[in-house]
């Protein structure tokens, strides 16, 4: 049986990783598989410094190599997943071993306009959050784990990641089958949001998932 494959998009700090990884927790014992866009960035190397780079224009993603993996994902073929180290702003010279599963999660802030990409996927969700928490959130994880300060962080959001979002990222909201609200302020640190917390949002997208899954198996026994 193909595998189900789900799609979720959204702004940058929207939080669709931990929402992926709560969903792949809650559905233990199935095998499955996580997979990032921001894991397959081309290397950059500018002559003017990083600092000029819009390393949210779509161009930057090597789409052609995702959607190369998931149609083998989908074959039942294993891939060699990228792996893109966002202090170097260079891929690695390893990669990571993806091995077929029965559910595969792709996460992105491009993933619903690529519309190759959204042809392959059994379900495709945008999580919408306000900007204003997008941005605080961004500041947090990029200042503790990307190494930046505040003004670069800043300055990043206004000339190249808000504009972006709005001309690759937010369109993708009208190519989703869910869209699912997260309008908490509280909730800005992913280190800081509880379980509970997780379900909350979790919740719905956890049940259309169950239902994708449960109509691909209906359909698999029909055949």
């Amino acid at each position: 049986m193909q595998p189900v494959i789900i799609a979720i998009g959204g702004g940058s700090g929207s939080g669709k990783s931990s929402i992926a990884a709560w969903v792949a927790a809650n559905l233990c014992p199935m095998s499955i598989q996580i997979i990032s866009e921001d894991d397959y960035h081309h290397t950059q190397v500018a002559n003017t410094g990083l600092d000029h780079i819009n390393f949210d224009d779509i161009s930057k993603k090597d789409h052609e190599l995702l959607y190369k993996h998931i149609c083998a994902l989908k074959r039942g073929d294993e891939i060699e997943k990228p792996i893109y180290n966002f202090s170097t702003h260079m891929r690695e010279d390893g990669v990571v071993l993806v091995h077929p599963s029965d559910l595969i999660i792709i996460e992105g802030i491009h993933v619903l306009y690529r519309e190759e990409i959204v042809r392959e996927v059994d379900l495709s969700i945008y999580i919408d959050v306000p900007d204003d928490i997008r941005l605080a959130r961004r500041i947090l994880r990029d200042i503790e784990e990307r190494g930046r300060d505040m003004n670069q962080v800043i300055s990043q959001y206004l000339s190249t990641v808000r504009p972006m979002h709005y001309k690759y990222t937010h369109p993708g909201r009208f190519n989703a089958d869910m869209i699912v609200l997260d309008e908490r302020p509280e909730i800005t640190r992913r280190t800081d949001v509880s379980n509970s917390e997780l379900e909350h949002i979790g919740a719905p997208i956890l049940g259309r998932i169950k239902n994708a899954i449960s109509s691909r198996t209906l359909a698999h026994h029909s055949d």
